[in-house]
């Protein structure tokens, strides 16, 4: 299932990429038309028609920032069709992050590294879904390389898990051979 996601996120990147672009330079466009428009506006309470001026004015006073928050909120279909796109994956990583979680607390007495590691990634998985440093720049690869590394990792700990089970296996083995002779 992790490789699924990961190839259909992978197989969009270029696609998101590239509307992504257009779809910010769109939303700053209509951002620096609109505030242009308030600008304008400013330039020409200074008309000694009344009419004019009530008009003007009236155009000036709009709230602007609101305005430009609803667009730019609003304006925004690449955007939500790639969080829908990522989403999946990155819950996913959310979930593989507290199955190690449980496996680490279950089998070894001290996996202080390990947890750690293992967190780290969590945590930067985190970050990538809200996009805390990444918020004007969104980008799959991000997301595919620490799934990547998650899944790594997961390989990692399952196979120590099973080589210390296979020791302790082993030892058990060994112990009850002694004892009987």
């Amino acid at each position: 299932m992790l490789y699924s996601l990961i190839r259909n996120v992978h197989s969009k990147h270029e696609y998101f990429d590239e509307h992504l672009k257009k779809e910010r330079n769109q939303s700053n466009t209509i951002n620096n038309k609109l505030f242009q428009l308030k600008q304008e506006a400013g330039n020409h309470l200074d008309i000694d028609d009344q009419i004019c001026h009530r008009c003007w004015y009236s155009i000036y006073r709009l709230n602007y920032n609101s305005m430009s928050s609803y667009i730019l909120k609003n304006n925004k279909r690449i955007k939500k069709s790639y969080d829908d796109t990522l989403y999946p994956l990155q819950n996913l990583l959310i979930f593989i992050y507290y199955i190690n979680t449980s496996l680490m607390a279950t089998t070894f007495e001290k996996p202080f590294r390990l947890f750690f590691i293992s967190t780290l990634f969590a945590i930067i998985n985190l970050w990538i879904q809200a996009e805390l440093f990444i918020a004007d720049k969104p980008n799959v690869y991000y997301t595919l390389i620490i799934g990547c590394w998650t899944f790594l990792f997961s390989i990692f700990l399952l196979l120590k898990i099973i080589i210390t089970l296979l020791t302790i296996v082993h030892y058990r083995i060994m112990k009850n051979i002694l004892t009987s002779e």
